[in-house]
């Protein structure tokens, strides 16, 4: 057989048209090595041999013999052909308005919380005064607000400790209490109760029980004043 010829190839697998799997009529290593379309044997033993085949046999890349099959049939060695994935053309989307977060507590902040606690999904309450229509203005003015509060734990208080919490029923207990009180579902939807480990990101938390830090570090019983007082400052304003 003269270069100028070229074997007779039979294409057994394709992917995507692509043959991946092929038979030549007679398996030589010399023959492979001398015949001109074809690059040298990359390694040869026994039965078991790599072949690059170039243009125009119309089979780029590396080819192997398969093992305990006929010597003439090769299989792609290379990288798997996958068929050809299509990717939609991406646009950018309208950048998104940075929404002001507020992290609000819900006992004692939104909701009175006068009872004695009973369970986390038990909100009987009254709000506080002005607490619903100041969720509102909030919400109204495109605040995101994370409503967080002990209630939403997985382990809620019980006077033996700590017992599992149901946090379905208690979310659905404060979606009610909310709407109850006359809170709309415009406003409702601006409203993310937090039921995650760990505090919301927000810019703003607002807690009955919190002291804001302006870099100084307060003792414990400079602490304890700080709450006494604002739960002080905190009745008289609600006239309790």
């Amino acid at each position: 057989m003269t270069s100028r010829r070229l074997p007779q190839i039979t294409v057994l697998d394709t992917v995507e048209g692509t043959p991946v799997k092929v038979v030549f009529p007679e398996w030589d290593a010399s023959y492979l090595a001398s015949y001109s379309p074809w690059y040298a044997v990359r390694h040869w033993s026994g039965r078991m041999g790599v072949v690059e085949f170039a243009p125009p046999l119309q089979l780029p890349g590396l080819w192997g013999n398969v093992l305990g099959a006929a010597v003439r049939t090769f299989v792609r060695v290379e990288a798997r052909v996958v068929p050809a994935v299509v990717y939609e053309p991406w646009t950018p989307r309208e950048p998104a308005v940075k929404e002001f977060r507020v992290a609000v507590e819900f006992d004692r902040v939104v909701h009175s919380d006068t009872s004695a606690w009973v369970a986390s999904d038990v909100v009987e309450d009254p709000p506080l005064p002005g607490a619903i229509e100041w969720l509102e203005r909030l919400a109204a003015e495109g605040a995101r607000i994370f409503l967080h509060t002990c209630r939403l734990t997985q382990w809620q208080p019980h006077p033996d400790g700590y017992v599992p919490g149901d946090l379905d029923s208690s979310k659905a207990a404060l979606i009610a209490w909310l709407t109850k009180h006359g809170l709309s579902s415009k406003a409702l939807k601006r409203i993310t109760l937090w039921c995650y480990v760990g505090k919301p990101f927000a810019h703003v938390y607002v807690d009955d029980k919190a002291v804001a830090f302006t870099g100084e570090y307060l003792g414990t019983d400079a602490l304890r004043e700080i709450v006494r007082a604002n739960a002080q400052r905190r009745r008289e304003a609600l006239g309790a």
